[in-house]
């Protein structure tokens, strides 16, 4: 217990300086960090402003409220020593300080195979079906499917496992005491029954839209494959795929309408390599090593829910991408040079870079910095 006292700890002064304060857990543990003076800190390679300043502050009061919250609603809190820290997320880049798990959380282990099942808010009715179906019979076979719990497709991905009796995994873009969308209370519900919710992101936390790409990396770290039902061209869902194929996974399209701007991004996964899906064997065949069973579900019915909306990008957003690749026209930045510059909170920049490097408006060079595409100058 007195351990994650100190990772929450420094959890919470790390903030938006993840990158500096990753530095130093590659040398010292939580408590060390705790028990060092700021000039020790310094010398430690802190960067001096808001991390040092913030690591420096040992008041413990805040972590003790957070445990003292969890250990109120039976809330597990992880941190990477920890025996319950999903051991896949150890191997990413910038994994989790903590992870709140709320559900039946035992029952997700790191035996069982999982996949992520993962599209479009606005899907639709087609991709609706086809993520029920594929969730459904994954699950039927004993596999955990692992998704958002946003609109569209994640939704029907978790309710096919439900259905089928099944685990699911809903990786949440603000805290576990939270549901977003609020439609999906219900929901919910019925994933902690025989699964869980899970996020890094503290209790109260609003579901802010910089933190769903720091979601998406969770989603395709736990999953040993992904399965991406409808994309567009530039999307979460995209920055799901391209991380994971940076963390080495099985990355797997269903192909789609060539005319729908929902298919664009499948289709072109499945050009550039992705396994394409047209049925729950095309998945199964690409992890041997893993034992399915083949339990007795009845068949589940017709019962796909109507296609969702998402909100569409707002002025600011459209704003924030404009400032940035000003910023960034001549001179490679990091996310924390851009958004010294421009005001913008780092979670917010983080974002947008992701984005414009998908997009092909940004390139992403060493020492994480970021620089406009020189044909675009």
């Amino acid at each position: 217990m007195e351990n994650i006292l100190y990772w929450l700890w420094f959890s919470f002064a790390a903030g938006k300086q993840r990158v500096s304060a990753n530095r130093l857990l590659e040398i010292f543990s939580p408590e060390q960090i705790y028990k060092m003076s700021k000039e020790e800190l310094r010398r430690a390679g802190a960067e001096e402003g808001e991390l040092l300043d913030a690591l420096s502050n040992k008041d413990l009061k805040p972590s003790e409220t957070e445990l003292a919250i969890a250990n109120k609603y039976n809330i597990q809190l992880v941190c990477p020593d920890d025996e319950k820290y999903p051991e896949d997320l150890r191997n990413i880049d910038d994994p989790p300080y903590v992870i709140y798990r709320r559900g039946t959380s035992d029952e997700t282990g790191d035996d069982r195979l999982r996949i992520a099942i993962v599209g479009s808010r606005r899907a639709s009715e087609y991709g609706l079906k086809i993520a029920y179906e594929l969730a459904f019979e994954l699950a039927k076979r004993g596999i955990v499917i692992v998704s958002g719990m946003a609109t569209g497709i994640d939704s029907a991905a978790h309710d096919g496992a439900v259905d089928a009796g099944g685990k699911t995994i809903a990786v949440l873009g603000c805290g576990v005491n939270l549901v977003y969308p609020k439609e999906n209370s219900t929901r919910m519900v019925n994933i902690m029954k025989n699964g869980e919710v899970m996020s890094e992101f503290p209790f109260d936390t609003p579901p802010y839209k910089w933190n769903f790409p720091q979601r998406n990396r969770m989603i395709s770290g736990l999953a040993h494959g992904v399965i991406v039902v409808e994309a567009e061209e530039i999307s979460g869902t995209a920055i799901t795929a391209k991380l994971a194929l940076e963390q080495g996974k099985e990355l797997f399209a269903v192909p789609g309408n060539i005319n729908s701007p929902n298919s664009v991004g499948t289709n072109r996964l499945i050009k550039n390599g992705a396994y394409m899906v047209t049925c729950v064997d095309d998945v199964l065949e690409q992890f041997d090593g893993f034992e399915f069973e083949n339990n007795d579900t009845p068949e589940y019915e017709e019962n796909i829910k109507t296609a969702y909306t998402e909100p569409q990008e707002s002025g600011d957003e459209v704003m924030a991408e404009k400032i940035i690749l000003d910023t960034i026209r001549v001179d490679a930045l990091t996310t924390e040079e851009i958004s010294a510059k421009t005001g913008l909170d780092l979670p917010q920049v983080n974002s947008v870079v992701t984005l414009l490097e998908i997009s092909g408006l940004a390139d992403a060079l060493p020492g994480h910095k970021y620089i406009k595409t020189s044909k675009l100058k």
